[in-house]
């Protein structure tokens, strides 16, 4: 058994290696920019700090959203460079030490082995575990949390409770869009606890004991976040924060008909089809479990973990703006509950483990079968742009545009995007330019950025190189001021 998690793993951190150099899959979210501009934006100021020694904080949004997730990148940049391959391991490694972390407690290698399967090869977020983006870091260290929670409950050692509570920190100081998050121990403990206690297993002090335990270290590291970041940066926090949540979430009355398009349009998307089965398989058996028999099954806090977090994963269906990276803790939450019923039948005999096991290779090769597709999809046009750049001799030069820090891995360039009513105009100044201005032809990528500004382009560009990446035609633009 332990040789064949093992042998998963290790073939999926190979099948992971495939893609490392490549640009992001095409089809793994049609309707944005994802991964093409954004694995850029989630390094570019721990790359600039590497380089220049500053992060320019205001330069961008990502590190005022999540500066765990630049402070994770910096060491590694330091020593081994800011090239892209380099930001693409921290995300790799991170979600396979948490598969590794699972795997390797004897009593959760069928469930690693089920998670592993059902939601990591899943095709979404299979490719986005070698994207270098926050959102799987964050997942990984949600899974990891579970690990420290359920130590707890073995020896009692509030450390565990304390652990549990960074994990899910963590997540939320990687990208602070994960705070919901916040809420999901101190509700698992109290309805743990709850039951325990109405079963007569453990007295009314001790449920009451744990759940504010648990509680108070999760409000603990909120009000470290508070008082350390928040605060400090509050202006300039609060203003991203209104930029890019305002008008997420439709108005109550049309509420319905916003889940209903997304439930349609995204949950019930074919390469979901096996993580769909295999939930609503275990719902029901997680609903019969409760009378008994055949069905009776023990390990109630890893399923109630799993179940929670997915319910907390919900509220993202109501979202009038919703990318397929927003889904993935959904995608893996479903996948956690589903693997932590059905690992529990596997030991019910011969015949169920069997009918188990195929399904799980079924759903192995359906999602392979996505990821072989990605495979043979694969691309280079955003790396034929960072080779371009990397012909030049930067020297903290600035190269300004949404796109920017996608198409200046591993140069010395100083990198800063551009997007209408967050960057400041003032480098548009004659002895402020920035050496490249790099932008979709249309200006969609900053919406009319420079026109709203006046800033005449045409009249500042000394030449201009252009590159095809995906569906957007990219402008390279050597900037000069008017003479």
């Amino acid at each position: 058994m332990k040789r064949l998690v093992y042998l998963l793993l290790m073939a999926m951190i190979a099948g992971h290696l495939l893609f490392l150099t490549s640009d992001p899959d095409q089809r793994v979210d049609v309707h944005t920019r994802g991964a093409f501009t954004d694995e850029g934006l989630y390094s570019a100021q721990a790359r600039n700090f590497v380089n220049s020694g500053s992060f320019g904080f205001t330069d961008n949004s990502t590190l005022v959203r999540g500066p765990l997730f630049g402070v994770l990148q910096i060491p590694f940049f330091a020593v081994a460079g800011t090239s892209r391959v380099v930001a693409r391991l921290i995300t790799l490694v991170a979600v396979m030490l948490a598969l590794w972390l699972l795997a390797a407690k004897p009593r959760w290698r069928w469930f690693a082995l089920l998670l592993a399967i059902i939601a990591f090869t899943h095709f979404r977020v299979f490719q986005f575990s070698h994207y270098a983006m926050a959102e799987m870091v964050s997942i990984a260290a949600v899974a990891v949390s579970f690990l420290f929670l359920h130590a707890y409950f073995i020896n009692k050692k509030k450390k565990n409770l304390t652990l549990a509570a960074l994990m899910i920190f963590v997540a939320y100081g990687l990208k602070i869009q994960f705070a919901y998050l916040a809420a999901l121990l101190p509700v698992v403990v109290a309805l743990f606890g709850l039951g325990k206690w109405l079963k007569k297993k453990i007295s009314f002090k001790t449920f009451v004991s744990n759940t504010a335990i648990i509680t108070g270290f999760t409000l603990a590291f909120a009000l470290l976040y508070f008082v350390i970041w928040y605060q400090p940066n509050q202006a300039y926090y609060d203003a991203v924060m209104a930029e890019q949540t305002g008008g997420v979430f439709e108005v109550w009355e049309r509420l319905n008909l916003t889940i209903h398009f997304n439930y349609d349009y995204y949950i019930l998307d074919a390469p979901n089809i096996p993580l769909l089965i295999f939930f609503g398989v275990a719902l029901l058996l997680w609903i019969l479990s409760a009378f008994g028999g055949a069905f009776k099954i023990k390990n109630h806090l890893i399923i109630l973990f799993g179940f929670i977090w997915t319910l907390g994963e919900l509220h993202k269906l109501g979202m009038l703006y919703l990318p397929q990276r927003y889904l993935l803790g959904l995608y893996v939450a479903a996948g956690f509950f589903a693997a932590a019923v059905v690992y529990q039948f596997i030991e019910k005999g011969r015949i169920i483990k069997i009918i188990v096991l195929s399904a799980a290779v079924l759903a192995l090769l359906f999602n392979g079968w996505f990821n072989l597709e990605a495979y043979n999809r694969r691309s280079w046009q955003l790396q034929a742009a960072n080779d371009y750049l990397q012909n030049f001799d930067w020297n903290n030069r600035v190269v300004a545009g949404a796109w920017a820090p996608s198409i200046a891995w591993g140069t010395a360039a100083r990198t800063m995007p551009v997007w209408a009513g967050i960057t400041d105009p003032g480098f548009l100044q004659e002895d402020n330019l920035p050496a490249m201005i790099v932008m979709e032809a249309d200006q969609a990528d900053s919406e009319l950025f420079y026109d709203r500004n006046n800033f005449d382009l045409q009249a500042h560009t000394d030449s201009m190189k252009t590159f095809d990446v995906w569906k957007y035609k990219l402008e390279l633009r050597w900037i000069s001021p008017i003479k």
